[in-house]
């Protein structure tokens, strides 16, 4: 399958959302990236249920995670952001 075919199955898989972020993802003008869900280095296989969708930046900003932890972070950073000011029970990962 060839690359640009993959990505549009992933994200119909995905309800044209990104693995990571969980944002909507333009195939038009998004860049897009396709990774390992598990890595290979911890596992994963080459296998189409363990590729997902993902924007470019959101890939780039993950490090070396896997996926899932990936996603469980960037839940996070929005949790954060929102109500991260509220105090006296900001949320924090200690």
């Amino acid at each position: 399958m060839e690359r640009s075919e993959l990505i549009h199955v992933l994200l119909q898989q995905q309800n044209n959302m990104c693995f990571i972020c969980e944002k909507p993802i333009d195939e038009a003008i998004d860049q897009i990236e396709i990774d390992h869900i598990i890595p290979r280095a911890k596992g994963g296989k080459d296998d189409d249920n363990n590729y997902a969708a993902t924007h470019a930046f959101c890939n780039r900003n993950k490090s070396d995670s896997d996926l899932r932890v990936a996603r469980c972070l960037a839940k996070y950073d929005q949790v954060k952001e929102k109500f991260g000011t509220q105090l006296p029970n900001r949320p924090n990962l200690a």
